[in-house]
């Protein structure tokens, strides 16, 4: 990931990257007409694009 060579390289020691939970299971994502599934697959792309670009 660019970003992170760009933070390391500025002197950073530590970076933090966080995935996304299910946003398919949360109330919102539940009362939705498709019961969180739209949700659900963007949080798994989200999670699978992070995982790719480490």
């Amino acid at each position: 990931m660019a970003i992170v060579g760009q933070i390391l390289q500025a002197g950073a020691k530590h970076v933090v990257l966080s995935n996304v939970g299910n946003a398919g299971v949360s109330p919102f994502g539940v009362s939705s007409p498709d019961h969180g599934a739209e949700l659900s697959g963007l949080s798994q792309t989200f999670d699978a694009a992070l995982t790719s670009a480490l």
